[in-house]
Order: structure tokens, then C-alpha cells, then sequence
């Protein structure tokens, strides 16, 4: 640990005395940060303001520095703009600004983040990172800068000593992008981490005593995702610095992704770790705003990510900006399950303004955010999975107006954080395995908060292993000792075990009956774990995903859930429920009803299986009302209990007065006119129809009514019985044309009784035969009531056609038969076809007539038909066959003859090699034929070579150089080639119809680089006793010589394994500089290369 100040030095040596350590004593650098004339402290465990911070002129504080003990050293803010430019100033921690504050600026503008690093080896020293854009500049390029400040001078509070130190140039871009600083493991020196805008590239800058080193290394990681219209947005560093998560945005496509990498602290290297799956989607319309902000957890296994989205599609927020926080555990490694088992949370469906979520010294995340009203919040358990983080609000600082955070180096904010319980295990009755998270811990003494296990309650070791007496929620505690025993922290963690034998969702039934209209919540409860749940019959078909709770409402169903508890691989336990919606009693009056006077109105409640209870006492399943009022029921299903009742009020109106004439006899042909009598209505219609005419004519009998009504629905009706007299009603018939030498009867129709019958020819019988063209009439008169009715008819005679179908036949199926009734003169032809031509063609078995109409007569021939079927040949689509199987080609039909393409004449034919087939059949003189090509093909053959070595910089296509197959290479791709970069067993598999080969290949990493030693101890002691020179695998030719000052040949040799042992002809050369000179050829260049130099040979 570095002192910064004699007060922590005298601290510590009072602690010393005391044998304990408070860390809260010590560990105190991130516990302030400022505003523009406000500010925050956590000195006191919640966050407190700091009111009254004077800083003139400045528009917003963007960097706070604080000592190990709480105390403000200085405060980095930017100026309100003057003439479009701002300045940056440091005020020190008497609000006064410090001297050298003058070498910042002018600028564009400033960035919203900088951080504070000590100057490694100096403990009064600090760099002040920051960025800017360049002032009078359109396109407004930013630069990472720094600052330094001594501590030391202006009598302890500091000076300002440079400033507007660009980190490079190089890097400048018109997006802001973030950086961030990370401690080398171990030392003091530090990294300073930026990444390229629109680019895959990361660059990392060593800090050390030294200075801000020139060199950047260069990390491409994370997937080239629209590398030239995506941009980081947002980095955070793990506590503890092996880790680096970053939030990256599509400018021009609306998509993100957030990656974590594992970061190497003493090379300053970036490697791939895990990703989510890219989020949103530019054909559903869901925007990702810039808000992106990152923090780990305490103890470093967990990533919290707040951002926003808009939605302008209906789900989420459904056209409004949904602000979520997700929770990813990172001991996921594959993007599916990080992102299948993240926790998310969605805050609020509004433009909420959120500030990045911190860790702050009581090992919380807190985080800021307004909308109209300043509002503080805090995941009390960062460290818990889930829900059980437990996001609640803290109360907001008195004195401020609004809040914001701020971000520290993760080096200082390691020290106030750093001791965490972590522990792993599965279900109970397994053991619990914990340790703590500091790297120097010495001793721990545990206390499992179990007394019922006796002396197992406690152990003393760094990591231990509990076995909990029962289930139940556990608060372990860890006493945590440094090397000279002092106690350095004494740390909690609430632990739960999940009882086995008691279902997750009690005390819900496994069958849960529910009334319609109802709804259910479910929301177990679980310590550091998440639920999945699930819908189906059986197993899960519709995953709801990862959620603390599920609400139901109006659907029956099956829901599954799944606990996964303390990890990837700690504990799981699933549960069902069934959840059935009954109906409830369907009762729906409406508000309101009326009557007339004289009238009642039905209310009708009916249900299966209900009871009812109405306001008249009543307890039927529908009552008459007969007079206006209020009435109401209650209904229940006596086996459910589900209940429904309704209300109705019903308004009494005046009654409508309607007269017709009495019951009227009439002799059939005879009319009727009804003129009704109405009273007290606005309107009227006859019979139920819409008609309303002011009367109606009868002309036949019936009852007929008319129906009036007024503006308030009643109405009223009256009715009238009319008999019409029957009259013999009859028909001859219409005019009839009858071919010559033909006669027709005629007859009345329908036939009448109790008539008498008097003919045009004064004949009285019933029916007359009629030879000779004229107009006949009959008179029917009733011998019952006097009545009679008359029709008359006109006969015609015409002349009759005469035509021939032909003799009966039969023809082959999909052949057809031409059947012509053409006769000249003719007026209509009319088939059993339905067809209307003299000319007919068919193709199916039958009988087919035709009736032939001239001058109104008709004449009717026909024919039979046989249609013989064809033989029914298929063989079968074209196919593909494996080498050594056989086809039969089946072509048989009942009574038949077969040639095959080859002649041959049986019914099958076997398919051994490669050709085209075909058979002809014969049926009865009907013939039918099918083709089919068949080809042979054989399993995949290739190789994908010897393994071989790779250089950096260098690639390897893998060819196989095999055709008409599906590629399958180890990391899922399908490509026929694939190109090799890095080091790694690489194998894939080829598949056809007929099976699949698989090949692999092992690419090593190459010695590629040229290294020789500057002396050797050739002391025959087995360390560095030989000088050779170090080469790569690309050395094709070699030779090596060795001279003395001389220049007398003492060694050489071609192979590049051996090298001199300091001799000559066995004799030891004594201590000196001695010449080498070696030839060289490398695989990829051309020419021959020398190179020269001299070996110290030492005693």
C-alpha cells in the first residue's frame, strides 16, 4: 500500500498499536466527487451533500481527487463557454485555484469524464487525464490529454505543473470515444486504454516512472460488426483489472453489443472473453440511444449494463423509451447463454435521465437519475444474482438539485472494495465452498451463522467448505487477517438453501382454480439466483425467458419454472403449476331498459350450475317485470363460487292504441283495403316487414296485422283474419308448339273437385285430345260455392328432324370420341353432357344421347361409349444412389407386356450403374411410358495436409479441394476454404448423401523471430554454457563461424541446433570479445542475408 500523506502514516502506526485495521479508515479515495457548485460524500456511509462548493466561473465538475482518509485534494472542472471556447481549471481543496491552471485550454469542448492517477514511484504526484476537441475546427476532433500536478508545492495544495499533454494525435475522430486506466498487477505503473472510433482496434499506453510511454499496443478484438458505422460508447474496468467490458453501437444501424475481454496487465494485451448477442433490430424499429453504461460487480463476477431504448413497435414500452438494467454472469462463455441467463430489469417507460451506476465505498452500486425530479438509487447486493440484488431507492441528498456520478480508477476503488465473500456448490444437503476475493489475505476466520452444526459453525482458513445443518437463509461472516494477524475487515454474505423437498412455488397448489376475469402473480423468491420459466404440456414450449415473476391473467395454462441458483453450476431445482380459468355466472343486462304500460320485460340471468338471488326476493333463473324500476341479482356457481351480478333500471312509457276492421270472408279474386286506427304513435309498419303505407290491399287470405310505435319503443298491434272463398284454380298450361301426326291431351291442372267442366268444343269432360291447330278454353265452376276460373291455351304443330350417333364403340384412355348430331336447320342441341354444340368430343366410359330441337320439335339419339384405361407406369423420381446399392424399377400392370430400353420384357428392371431408363407397357393395345435417370455417387475423400507452424502477421488457407458436399469447420462455418491466423487444432467434416469424412490439423505457433545471445559462461554448469543463435522455424539455410580477434576460424557449422562451446580443438578459450558471422535464407525472401557481431565469452 502507498502513504500518500503523514496522516495516514500516523494512522497506520495507531493501528499498528491496536492490532485492528478499520479499512474504512484507509480506503477513502473514491468516497467525494463534485458538481458545479454542489457535491457528495460517502465519509459517513450514505451518500451526503456537500453544499456550497465555490467554483466561479465552472460549469460542471467532471474529476474529484480524494485522499486514503476522505479528505478533497483537488477538483478538476471546465469553464462556462466564452466566445464558443471553454478552459479547463483545477481548483485545490480550499476551493481556490490552483496554481498552473492557466496552461489548460482554450477549447471546443471538454469531455463528461476524466480520471486521477498517482505518477508511479511518486507519492505526491498525479496525472489528470482528459479529452478535448480542438478549437475553430468543423469537424471538431477529439484528443485524449493530461495534465500533471505536485502535490508537494504551493504548501500542500498543489500546483498544476503541465497540461494539454495529447497522448497522440493520431488518434483524433469527430465521435467521443472512452477510455479508461488499469493498474500493471503488482506495480504502480498503469495502462491508459482507448479504443479507435468505428473500429475493432484497441490501444493500450504504459504509465510508469518514466512518464506516459510512447508505444501503443494494439488489441483487435471483438467481432468486425459494421466495424465503419459502429462505435464504443462505453469502457469499465473489473476491480480488480484482469477484465475489460465494453458497450459498442451501430451510428447508422440501429443495433448494439456490449463485449467483455480478458485484459494482461503486464502486456497490455486484449483477448476475446465473452459477448452478448447483438441486441435490437432495424426491421422492428428498436433504437439503442447512446445511453450504454457499464460496472462490475464488488466482486468481479457479475456486469451491470444501463441503457435505453426506443420502441416503436408495440412491446417493450410500445413507442416509448424503455430504460433496463441487465445483470450478466460472467462465468457464462458463450454469448447464447450470457445473454439467455442475463437478469434484466426494466426501470421506467420514459425519457428517464440516468447517470452511470458506481460502486461506492459500502461495496453498493449506486446510480443517479431524474425525470422533472432528481431521484437516487442503490443495488444494495451487486454481488447477488437476480432479483435479489435488490434495487430500491436511497434517500436523496438534502441540499442538492440534481446528482450525477463519477468515475474513479478502478485501482482505488479495488482498495475500498476488494474483501467479498464469494462462494459455489449445488443443492443441499451438498457443501458450500467460500473464500474472499482479496489477493493478500493471510488468514480468515469463518463463521457460517449455523449454530445447529456445532463445531462446523466455524472454520479458520482462507478458503473453507460448510455443510449447512438445514435449509434456511444463513448470514455467513468473514474475519479477514493479514500476514502480522492484524484484522484487516470483517465481511457478510447472506446465503440461502433452497429446502428439496418444498416445491419453489408454495404454497400455490400444483392445480390453482381461478374465476374469469381474475388474475394471478407469481413471484417466488430466491437468494443470488434467477428464475427461467416456461409454458407447454409435458416440457416448456414457449420460454417466457428470465424473469422474478410472471403474471397471469384470463388464460389456462401450464407454467414451468426453473431455479438457477449461486452460478452456472450451483443449484437447480424446477416446479409446475397448472392455472385453469373458470367461468364465472355471464350476467349482462345493460344499465339501463323500459316497458310500455300493459307490457312486462324478461330478465333472464340463466347460467349451468348457478344460483340467483334478486332484488325482488325472487331466486329463479329469470323474473317478469310489469312495472318500471331498479332490479338487480346475484349469481354464483355453487361448485366454483364464482360469483357476477348486474343492474338494471327500467323506465315505464305510455301505451300505443292500434284498430283493424273485424274478420272479412272474400271470394277468391277479389281485394280488400285495411286502413288502421292508431293513437298516441309515430310510426307504423304492416306484417313485420318495413312497409308503412297508410293501408294495404288484400288479395288473399291470411292474417294481417299492423304494428305501431313511439319515440320511447312502445308499441302496440292489431290483427285481422281475411278468407278468400276457394276458386277452382287451375292451368292448361302455356301455348304449345306438338310435332305433326302427333296429338296432346289437355288437361286442367292442379285436378279439382266438386267442379263441372264446360270446353271451348261444349265438351264437359275432364280432358280433351287435341289434333288440329286452335286456341282451346276451359271453364271450371265450383258446385260448392258458386265460384269458377277460365284459361285458354294455342296449339302449334311442326315438322320433326331426324339424325344418327353411330354405332356403339370403345378407345384408349386420353383418346377421344367425336360424336356429331348435326342436322341442318337445326335451332338448339342439348347433350347429357350439358353441352349445346352438334359436335361433341368425350374421353370418358358412358351412355350420351342428344336431343335435337327444329321448328320447336324434338328427336333424341344415342351411343355407348368405352373407354379401355391406360397402364400405370412410374418409375419414380430421377435419384442419386451410393456406391454398391441397387434400384428395382417396378412397371407391372395386370395383363401387359413390357420393353425395357436394353429389349428386355419383364415386368422389373434391376438398376446396377449409372444410366437412363425407361419402359414402355402395353395394356389391351394401350400404351404407357416413364423415364428416370439414375447416377452413382461415392463418400467424401480429402485431407487438410500435415500440421504445420504459424508465424504472427502470417495466414493458411485450408483447402480441401473436394466439390458437391456441405462443410462443417469446428467453429460452425461452411465456407470450402478456411483461412488460418492463429494457432489451434482445426478439423472439418464433409458430408454427402453417402456418409461423411472427417480431418483435422494442427497449426502450431512458430519461432519466427531472430534472437543471439550477447555472452555465454561456458562453466559447464548447464546454464547458458553454448552460444548459439535462437531462429524460427522459416530458417532454410544456416552456417555459423566464430573468429578470435585474430581473425582465425575457431568454430563454424551449418546446423542451426548446434552452437560453440568455447573451445578450440578442445582447448578452453580464454575471457574476451570473440566475431561471428552468419549466413542465412529465410523461407519467404528472396536473397541470402549476413549478419556480423561479437559474443562476450565470460569465466
Amino acid at each position: 500500500m502507498i502513504v500518500k500523506n503523514l496522516s495516514c502514516k500516523l494512522l497506520l502506526l495507531a493501528l499498528l498499536f491496536s492490532f485492528v485495521v478499520r479499512p474504512s479508515f484507509a480506503q477513502k479515495e473514491i468516497s467525494n466527487f463534485h458538481f458545479s457548485n454542489t457535491g457528495i460524500t460517502y465519509n459517513s456511509g450514505n451518500p451526503q451533500s456537500i453544499p456550497g462548493v465555490p467554483t466561479p466561473n465552472s460549469e460542471w465538475s467532471i474529476a474529484t481527487c480524494s485522499d486514503s482518509i476522505g479528505n478533497v485534494m483537488f477538483d478538476f472542472c471546465y469553464t462556462n463557454p466564452t466566445f464558443g471556447l471553454r478552459n479547463g481549471v483545477v481548483f485545490d481543496k480550499n476551493y481556490q485555484v490552483m496554481p498552473g491552471s492557466n496552461l489548460f485550454g482554450p477549447h471546443y469542448n471538454y469531455g463528461s469524464t476524466a480520471l486521477v492517477a498517482p505518477v508511479p514511484s511518486n507519492n505526491s504526484k498525479y496525472y489528470l487525464f482528459y479529452q478535448v476537441s480542438q478549437p475553430f475546427s468543423s469537424s471538431a476532433r477529439w484528443v485524449l490529454k493530461y495534465a500533471e500536478i505536485d502535490m508537494s508545492l504551493n504548501g500542500g495544495s498543489g500546483t498544476v505543473t503541465s497540461a494539454d499533454n495529447p497522448i497522440d494525435t493520431t488518434d483524433a475522430t469527430q465521435l467521443l470515444t472512452p477510455f479508461i486506466l488499469v493498474q500493471q498487477r503488482g506495480l504502480d505503473n498503469f495502462w491508459v486504454v482507448t479504443c479507435k472510433a468505428n473500429s475493432d482496434t484497441i490501444y493500450s499506453r504504459l504509465v510508469n516512472s518514466t512518464g506516459v510511454t510512447n508505444n501503443k499496443v494494439i488489441s483487435k478484438v471483438g467481432t468486425v460488426w459494421f466495424s465503419n458505422v459502429s462505435n464504443y460508447v462505453s469502457l469499465a474496468t473489473s476491480h480488480d483489472g484482469r477484465m475489460i467490458a465494453g458497450a459498442r453501437v451501430g451510428n447508422l444501424i440501429p443495433q448494439n453489443i456490449c463485449y467483455i475481454f480478458n485484459f494482461n496487465s503486464q502486456t497490455g494485451k486484449l483477448a476475446d472473453k465473452v459477448s452478448t448477442k447483438i441486441y435490437g433490430n432495424p426491421y422492428l424499429g428498436t433504437t439503442p440511444a447512446t445511453l450504454n453504461m457499464l460496472e462490475f460487480s464488488p466482486d468481479n463476477k457479475l456486469l451491470y449494463r444501463l441503457y435505453s431504448v426506443y420502441n416503436n413497435y408495440n412491446g417493450g414500452c410500445g413507442g416509448s423509451y424503455s430504460n433496463i438494467l441487465e445483470q450478466y454472469n460472467l462465468c457464462y462463455t458463450d454469448s447464447t447463454a450470457l445473454t439467455q441467463y442475463s437478469y434484466s430489469k426494466l426501470f421506467f417507460c420514459k425519457p428517464y435521465q440516468f447517470y452511470t451506476p458506481r460502486v461506492v465505498l459500502n461495496k453498493k452500486i449506486h446510480l443517479a437519475f431524474h425525470y422533472g425530479i432528481p431521484r437516487y438509487g442503490s443495488i444494495d447486493f451487486p454481488n447477488h444474482i437476480g432479483d435479489s440484488y435488490n434495487f430500491s431507492e436511497v434517500p436523496f441528498p438534502t441540499g442538492l438539485q440534481s446528482l450525477e456520478s463519477r468515475q474513479f480508477y478502478h485501482a482505488y476503488v479495488q482498495k475500498a472494495i476488494k474483501n467479498c465473500i464469494v462462494y459455489t456448490g449445488g443443492c443441499y444437503p451438498d457443501s458450500l465452498h467460500f473464500t474472499i476475493t482479496r489477493d493478500t489475505t493471510a488468514h480468515v476466520e469463518w463463521d457460517f451463522g449455523d449454530l445447529a452444526s456445532g463445531v462446523n459453525n466455524t472454520a479458520s482458513a482462507v478458503k473453507a467448505a460448510h455443510r449447512f445443518s438445514s435449509p434456511g437463509i444463513y448470514t455467513v461472516t468473514a474475519k479477514i487477517f493479514d500476514a502480522s494477524n492484524l484484522l484487516i475487515d470483517s465481511v457478510t454474505e447472506i446465503v440461502e438453501r433452497k429446502d428439496p423437498n418444498k416445491r419453489l412455488l408454495y404454497p400455490l397448489p400444483t392445480d390453482t382454480v381461478l374465476c374469469d376475469g381474475s388474475s394471478l402473480i407469481i413471484k417466488p423468491h430466491c437468494i443470488n439466483g434467477i428464475f427461467e420459466w416456461g409454458e407447454g404440456y409435458g416440457t416448456p414450449i414457449l420460454n417466457y425467458g428470465i424473469r422474478d415473476s410472471l403474471y397471469i391473467v384470463n388464460s389456462s395454462r401450464t407454467v414451468y419454472i426453473k431455479m438457477i441458483q449461486n452460478g452456472c453450476t450451483g443449484c437447480e431445482q424446477t416446479d409446475s403449476i397448472k392455472i385453469t380459468f373458470v367461468p364465472k355466472p355471464s350476467v349482462a343486462f345493460g344499465r339501463y331498459g323500459s316497458l310500455c304500460t300493459g307490457d312486462s320485460v324478461k330478465l333472464d340471468a340463466t347460467f349451468p350450475g348457478a344460483s340467483h338471488f334478486w332484488s325482488t326476493g325472487d331466486t329463479a333463473a329469470y323474473i317478469w317485470v310489469k312495472q318500471g324500476g331498479t332490479y338487480w341479482v346475484n349469481s354464483i356457481i355453487n361448485q366454483t363460487g364464482c360469483t357476477s351480478s348486474d343492474t338494471i333500471t327500467i323506465t315505464e312509457y305510455p301505451a300505443v292504441q292500434v284498430t283493424l276492421p273485424k274478420d272479412t270472408i272474400l271470394c277468391q279474386g277479389e281485394t280488400l283495403t285495411l286502413t288502421p286506427g292508431i293513437v298516441n304513435a309515430t310510426s307504423h309498419t304492416w306484417n313485420g316487414t318495413s312497409y308503412n303505407g297508410d293501408s294495404l290491399v288484400v288479395t288473399q287470405s291470411g292474417t294481417y296485422w299492423v304494428t305501431a310505435i313511439n319515440t320511447n319503443g312502445c308499441s302496440s298491434s292489431d290483427t285481422i283474419n281475411v278468407t278468400f272463398k276457394p276458386s277452382p284454380l287451375f292451368s292448361l298450361g302455356n301455348d304449345t308448339t306438338i310435332c305433326g301426326g302427333t296429338f296432346i291431351n289437355l288437361t286442367p291442372s292442379p285436378f279439382q273437385n266438386n267442379v263441372s267442366y264446360l270446353w271451348s268444343t261444349n265438351s264437359t269432360n275432364i280432358t280433351i285430345s287435341v289434333a288440329n291447330q286452335g286456341t282451346y278454353w276451359l271453364k271450371l265452376t265450383s258446385t260448392v260455392n258458386g265460384c269458377y276460373w277460365q284459361d285458354t291455351i294455342n296449339v302449334n304443330f311442326k315438322t320433326l328432324p331426324n339424325f344418327s350417333l353411330g354405332p356403339d364403340r370403345s378407345v384408349c384412355e386420353k383418346d377421344t370420341v367425336s360424336l356429331n348430331a348435326t342436322v341442318t336447320g337445326a335451332s338448339g342441341y342439348t347433350w347429357n353432357t350439358a353441352a349445346t354444340t352438334p359436335v361433341i368430343r368425350v374421353f370418358q366410359t358412358g351412355i350420351y344421347w342428344c336431343d335435337v330441337s327444329k321448328d320447336g320439335c324434338l328427336y333424341r339419339d344415342s351411343v355407348s361409349v368405352m373407354v379401355k384405361p391406360l397402364p400405370v407406369v412410374n418409375l419414380g423420381n430421377d435419384a442419386s444412389l451410393c456406391e454398391g446399392n441397387t434400384l428395382l424399377l417396378n412397371a407391372a400392370n395386370p395383363d401387359a407386356t413390357y420393353l425395357w430400353q436394353d429389349r428386355s420384357t419383364a415386368a422389373v428392371y434391376l438398376v446396377k450403374q449409372t444410366g437412363k431408363y425407361y419402359v414402355t407397357v402395353n395394356r389391351a393395345g394401350c400404351f404407357a411410358r416413364d423415364t428416370v435417370n439414375i447416377t452413382y455417387i461415392s463418400k467424401p475423400v480429402f485431407t487438410l495436409g500435415p500440421d504445420q507452424p504459424i508465424c504472427n502477421g502470417m495466414q493458411i488457407t485450408l483447402n480441401p479441394r473436394i466439390n458437391d458436399v456441405s462443410y462443417l469447420w469446428q467453429d460452425g462455418s461452411s465456407s470450402p476454404t478456411y483461412m488460418v491466423s492463429q494457432p489451434g487444432l482445426y478439423h472439418l467434416t464433409a458430408v454427402n448423401n453417402c456418409g461423411s469424412k472427417k480431418d483435422s490439423v494442427l497449426i502450431t505457433t512458430g519461432v519466427c523471430k531472430l534472437y543471439i545471445p550477447t555472452a555465454f559462461t561456458p562453466n559447464r554448469d548447464g546454464k547458458n554454457d553454448v552460444f548459439k543463435s535462437y531462429f524460427g522455424e522459416n530458417i532454410t539455410e544456416y552456417h555459423l563461424q566464430i573468429l578470435n580477434r585474430y581473425g582465425k576460424l575457431l568454430f563454424e557449422s551449418s546446423d542451426k541446433n548446434q552452437g560453440w562451446d568455447g573451445t578450440y580443438k578442445g582447448v578452453a578459450q580464454s575471457q574476451g570479445s570473440y566475431i561471428w558471422i552468419i549466413n542465412y535464407q529465410l523461407s519467404d525472401k528472396p536473397d541470402k542475408q549476413l549478419l556480423k557481431g561479437s559474443v562476450l565469452l565470460i569465466k
